[in-house]
């Protein structure tokens, strides 16, 4: 035989070994068993999520279940690896952002409930304040979903982010 014969067996086997190695590869999830939420807010989140929308105002945006690693970027990369661990793993419950540029003003969280959540301790989370805090960004903590009177939002809102103005500067217009 040639070199050329031996050359095109060894891509032959070359391409079934590839082909055998990408198929045997593939998962074995089981793609039938899953199927899509009907809804992504329970009926009180929903509730609350009206509220706070009519709270906000025409000029702003509420956004849910913000993960914070979106959010916030650790100064030092190198040195935050920790940090950036930790941002990957959380969310915001609410993050409430400026239309017209999608600027982030206010941040709302839950006190948590449930002992079971691996991320959350029960009550407010004194890190994530921290965190909030040196970033920047206000943080309204509310005790649960049935916080939906729209013009006590509207007034915690307004006062949280009017703070933040002031400790940071900004003259524009909130």
């Amino acid at each position: 035989m040639d070199t050329i014969h031996w050359i095109l067996i060894g891509l032959l086997c070359t391409t079934f070994l590839v082909l055998l190695r990408t198929i045997l590869k593939q998962s074995s999830l089981k793609y039938s068993l899953c199927c899509y939420r009907r809804s992504l807010c329970g009926p009180g989140r929903l509730k609350f999520l009206a509220a706070l929308r009519e709270a906000a105002g025409r000029e702003r945006e509420v956004l849910t279940w913000v993960p914070l690693n979106i959010l916030l970027d650790p100064d030092e990369p190198r040195k935050g690896k920790e940090l950036q661990h930790w941002l990957d793993e959380r969310w915001l419950d609410f993050l409430i952002v400026e239309k017209k540029f999608y600027r982030p003003l206010l941040a709302v969280q839950f006190n948590r409930q449930r002992e079971e959540d691996p991320f959350y301790q029960p009550g407010r989370d004194e890190q994530l304040e921290l965190v909030m805090k040196n970033a920047g960004l206000p943080l309204l903590w509310l005790p649960s979903e049935d916080y939906q009177h729209v013009e006590l939002l509207r007034h915690a809102m307004e006062q949280l982010v009017a703070k933040e103005t002031v400790l940071v500067g900004d003259t524009s217009s909130v």
